[in-house]
């Protein structure tokens, strides 16, 4: 079944960023339409697919959800819902040590894994081109690769609560930290004029809208608490607890940080260039930007 296609994908991409990721659960999940998964653990590693100079040192997601209308994938979008996103990390080569031959080896890693994924989105396209042959469906025009261009142009990102925490504390004279958060962030499909659609594939450009609310970047210079030393449970109450601190008029108490960026709602209208069009006198992606005021410190 085309299903078991997906939940294997599924399985070996989010192995990459979820520690003891639960196959049967999941294999279940993608069968009935409906995947749910909770209190998830990060690997250390899972920023590495973004060439990111850092690690996970702590890393947290109270509740995913993807929502897959396997009887509508031409018509309706595949949703992912993540509640609770939480990350505290480090440096990569911590405390300035240097080690070439480590760092060749993450490399090679690096490289390995890309090369995996491409092997196992070849294999799940011929499963699936196998699949759709044996059950004697018309493929004209190249029908997977139509169904799964209309799947990704598609797929709707909500995330509610995010906070990643940079800290530093036994290497500086005066220890600091470094954090981002968000309210809520969500990428959609949109028409040119922004407005929520269903793209179907073949589409020369696509349009996407990432809408961030409460996005903000802050930097505590008089910090003294090592989260990293909280208890599990503690330390979700208090990333949670430092999420879009905004100040309120007539409200006099105390923010919980020192913003560099003050808590804005941002929306960024993407436009996409298809893969199958090659013209260098276009380019493949535009961005506007909408930012209604900024608080800058």
């Amino acid at each position: 079944m085309f299903e078991k296609t997906v939940a294997d994908l599924i399985t070996k991409y989010g192995s990459q960023y979820i520690q003891d990721l639960n196959a049967s659960d999941l294999n279940i999940g993608v069968f009935s339409g409906d995947v749910t998964l909770k209190d998830l653990k990060l690997r250390s590693d899972a920023l590495d697919n973004f060439n990111l100079p850092v690690d996970v040192q702590k890393g947290y997601i109270k509740k995913l959800v993807l929502k897959v209308p396997w009887r509508s994938l031409s018509t309706k979008p595949v949703v992912l819902e993540i509640e609770d996103l939480f990350m505290l990390v480090k440096p990569k080569n911590y405390r300035g040590f240097y080690n070439e031959q480590a760092l060749r080896e993450a490399e090679e890693q690096a490289k390995q894994k890309a090369l995996d994924n491409f092997e196992a989105t070849r294999k799940a396209r011929e499963e699936a081109e196998q699949l759709l042959e044996g059950n004697k469906v018309k493929k004209t025009g190249g029908f997977v690769a139509s169904l799964i261009e209309t799947i990704v142009n598609n797929i709707q990102i909500n995330v509610q609560n995010i906070h990643v925490r940079f800290e530093v504390t036994d290497v500086v004279e005066q220890p600091f930290t470094i954090g981002l958060t968000w309210d809520s962030m969500k990428v959609v499909s949109t028409d040119p004029a922004g407005n929520e659609m269903f793209v179907k594939a073949g589409t020369e450009v696509s349009y996407k809208l990432l809408d961030l609310k409460g996005f903000s970047v802050y930097m505590n210079t008089e910090q003294t608490t090592r989260t990293d030393q909280m208890a599990h449970e503690e330390w979700i109450a208090m990333m949670k607890q430092g999420i879009s601190n905004a100040p309120v008029p007539g409200n006099d108490a105390p923010m919980l940080h020192d913003y560099i960026l003050e808590p804005l709602h941002l929306r960024v209208n993407l436009q996409m260039l298809s893969m199958n069009i090659i013209d260098p006198s276009r380019p493949r992606y535009q961005a506007s930007i909408n930012l209604p005021a900024v608080g800058m410190q």
